[in-house]
């Protein structure tokens, strides 16, 4: 049956597209030598189904060249559709028959539609939906059969009636099959790329950030460190990963800050914000005070997933606040100095003042209470 023949061809070029993924996931089609070797898939998997064609009479044969070959121009453009067209056309002019020139005139028409539609959707992007992808199809073999004008006038009518609504039926629904398997794989690959560039950027601020930051397991094993706390712990990425947080340069050897790190991992990881600030020892026997937090991070079922450690370094505000502290003790000391100098001063007015009067004599100092004394 013409119908069962032309599912089986096309079933084969189904399970050939899928290794369009493949070299999609190693070779990105935005480099030239990507859409090449996509041209080599597609013109494989065409040449494959050449090989195992519906044969309508010696020299006429009927496959899905047309299938993958327009996929190939929509999906990566004009080099893969050359590569695909360079693949195939000289196998079927090879083949020979009566079909020859229809069949070499099918992969041209094919590819031009395809890279047509390519180009198109380059200056309007837009989804490729089933609906688009059936029309597609319909419209690429449409073409197809309106090519058997190359056909000898004897044969036109009688393939038009055997394959005509086969092609119609087959054709398009696995343009739609194999189309949709392909922009499956385009979206995930910019997905992909969209997933590597946010990375990318995260961790780039991750690493710049001036706080001591990281990422630590619900037990407190280091996950991620950023370059800061690398640094100033004197050690490399490698030796911070997969150990205990505990562990790390500024906290060994000093049991108190062990335990109470461990204490705020373990109330951390019941989901509590656990703050407090300490001063730890990096390498070089360099010290620091550090604000300290450990925050949760949730999973959509609300379980904490990760610990995010992060520390401000506030050795400097702490300096400063000593030194302010500092300066305002020896105001209060001058204060109180000077004040007692003047309440002295008062007293000794008014003993003046105060001896003059028993004399008979009048006072020296007119005023005596220290509002600007003078006399």
């Amino acid at each position: 049956m013409v119908l069962i023949d032309l599912i089986y061809n096309l079933a084969l070029l189904v399970a050939l597209s899928v290794v369009s993924g493949f070299v999609e996931a190693r070779w990105k089609r935005s480099t030239r030598l990507g859409v090449i070797l996509q041209g080599v898939v597609f013109g494989g998997a065409a040449v494959i189904g050449m090989l195992r064609p519906f044969v309508f009479a010696p020299g006429l044969i009927f496959d899905g060249r047309s299938v993958m070959i327009s996929l190939s121009g929509l999906f990566f453009g004009p080099w893969t559709a050359a590569v695909a067209c360079l693949m195939t056309i000289p196998l079927r002019v090879a083949q020979g028959g009566p079909g020859e020139p229809m069949g070499v005139l099918v992969i041209l028409v094919s590819a031009a539609l395809g890279v047509g539609l390519h180009l198109h959707r380059r200056r309007q992007p837009a989804e490729l939906s089933a609906t688009t992808l059936l029309l597609f199809g319909l419209v690429v073999h449409l073409a197809m059969l309106a090519l058997t004008v190359a056909l000898p006038a004897a044969m036109i009518l009688p393939v038009l009636k055997r394959i005509g609504w086969p092609v119609l039926l087959a054709y398009p629904l696995a343009t739609v099959l194999i189309g949709k398997i392909l922009a499956d794989q385009a979206a995930r690959a910019q997905f992909l790329v969209a997933l590597q560039e946010s990375e990318r950027r995260f961790r780039a601020v991750f690493s710049s950030s001036y706080q001591f930051a990281g990422l630590l397991t619900p037990t407190g094993i280091v996950t991620e460190a950023n370059q800061g706390v690398l640094d100033f712990a004197g050690i490399t990425l490698a030796e911070a990963l997969h150990r205990p947080f505990w562990e790390t340069l500024w906290w060994r050897g000093d049991e108190a800050r062990v335990r109470q790190l461990r204490e705020g991992i373990a109330r951390a990881a019941r989901g509590e914000f656990v703050h407090y600030e300490v001063e730890i020892q990096g390498a070089g026997q360099a010290t620091a005070i550090i604000d300290f937090s450990l925050k949760p991070i949730r999973d959509e079922g609300g379980r904490v997933t990760m610990l995010l450690p992060e520390g401000r370094d506030i050795t400097e505000r702490k300096r400063a606040e000593e030194q302010m502290g500092n300066q305002i003790a020896e105001l209060r000391r001058w204060h109180e100095v000077t004040l007692g100098r003047e309440q002295r001063v008062i007293a000794l007015k008014r003993e003046v003042n105060q001896l003059l009067a028993k004399t008979g004599q009048p006072p020296r100092y007119a005023r005596v209470d220290g509002d600007d004394g003078t006399a």
